[in-house]
């Protein structure tokens, strides 16, 4: 407990954002809380008992841009609030305060993204700066083929034929050789292919990821990794349900009856006619 008063006393970030548990990856909490605790480094704060005014204390701390002008976004400016509440929490947990100032502090309303899909500059610094391959490979199965995320992680080896470029869906058959970017798609998969075990040994699921979550976690990572946010801002990011919405925009082409193994349309006149109830007679 002393030592944890100490860090608090001399503004020790780092020593605090390792060794309490404050609900976010320690970094972020460092980059979160720093304006705070820069701020109060300076005026020399006891932090243990902040002040009363906490509207006068943290509006500007919370709404500064580190990096650029203007104010920082809603969203950036709850997710400090929310990282300076989880510290004191843990340390009225501690027994160092029982405190929360936080608690006092009007929150403005968060901010929802309209979902629009990324744009088609995004998709490619993305697949251009996502150096895992498999992780690679399933964002052109998204962009380019409309695959869901329940459809990468069940898809298997056997549903794929390197030799004649064809892939094997639930109700299609992608062929490859329709495809704009089939020289990238078929040397990804030749590579994680080889990865595996190679034509002989490679079996069973195609992609590593156990699940949803972590299949999220390891798109959120490539996004972070290709647009590195300014120190404290939020990082751009777009699930995969918006990858698909943009391919579906981007890529009509790669979605026509003959790409996906189709002689003709679904719905035919002919298919339409048999749904046609029949004539009263």
């Amino acid at each position: 407990m002393e030592r944890l008063r100490e860090a608090v006393a001399s503004y020790d970030l780092h020593y605090l954002t390792t060794h309490l548990d404050l609900g976010h990856a320690p970094h972020l909490a460092r980059s979160r809380l720093r304006p705070i605790f820069d701020d109060a480094r300076a005026r020399q704060l006891d932090l243990l008992h902040p002040p009363q005014d906490v509207t006068a204390w943290l509006k500007d701390l919370i709404s500064i841009r580190l990096t650029a002008l203007g104010p920082a976004s809603i969203n950036t400016q709850l997710a400090r609030l929310t990282a300076l509440s989880n510290l004191y929490e843990a340390l009225i947990l501690h027994g160092l305060t029982d405190d929360n100032p936080t608690r006092r502090y009007v929150r403005p309303a968060a901010q929802h993204r309209d979902e629009v899909p990324c744009s088609p500059q995004q998709i490619s610094v993305l697949l251009q700066q996502t150096k895992d391959i498999p992780l690679r490979l399933a964002l052109y199965f998204t962009y380019a083929f409309n695959f869901r995320a329940g459809e990468l992680l069940r898809l298997r080896w056997e549903h794929i034929n390197v030799s004649t470029g064809e892939i094997t869906r639930a109700r299609t058959i992608i062929q490859l050789a329709h495809i704009k970017d089939r020289g990238v798609i078929l040397r990804l998969i030749h590579r994680h292919l080889k990865a595996s075990g190679g034509p002989q040994f490679a079996a069973g699921k195609v992609f590593p990821w156990e699940d949803l979550l972590s299949l999220s976690y390891a798109l959120r990572q490539a996004w972070r990794h290709a647009f590195r946010p300014p120190e404290g801002e939020d990082a751009i990011y777009y699930p995969l349900t918006q990858i698909r919405k943009a391919g579906l925009r981007d890529n009509p082409l790669n979605l026509d009856p003959v790409t996906l193994g189709y002689t003709s349309p679904y719905w035919s006149n002919t298919r339409r006619a048999k749904l046609k109830p029949p004539n009263p007679t």
